[in-house]
């Protein structure tokens, strides 16, 4: 892949061990290996960073709106919201960014699963 990648992009990336002209896939350091080709393994980082690229920006953006609704409660909505319900709103934001994340990162164990160990094919 070319151009910038952002930390958690690379170290998504480096969960592909190149052998060959293929990866071994490996969801953590004791889990085993699964062959996948190299533009599987392109597809799957590609995919990861665009979908947390989206996921960072909506909650940044929703952070955004909370925050300037706290600063200028008049100019962003009708209704003045809490200090309760701003707090809640901001820590569910948060989680859910945390839960996408966390769904994208087991995204190739997903796709992978019925796949046979590396260490069957010999």
């Amino acid at each position: 892949m070319l151009g910038y990648q952002s930390p958690s992009v690379r170290l998504f990336a480096n969960r592909f061990e190149p052998v060959d002209n293929a990866f071994i896939f490996r969801a953590n350091r004791r889990s085993h290996g699964i062959r996948v080709s190299i533009a599987e393994r392109d597809r799957l980082v590609a995919e990861f960073a665009r979908r947390s690229r989206i996921a960072t920006w909506l909650t940044t953006l929703a952070l955004i709106l909370l925050l300037a609704e706290r600063t200028f409660p008049s100019a962003v909505t009708i209704l003045a919201l809490s200090d309760l319900w701003t707090v809640s709103m901001a820590g569910i934001f948060c989680v859910a960014f945390f839960a996408v994340l966390v769904r994208l990162w087991n995204a190739p164990s997903r796709a992978l699963w019925a796949r046979a160990d590396a260490s069957d094919r010999g």
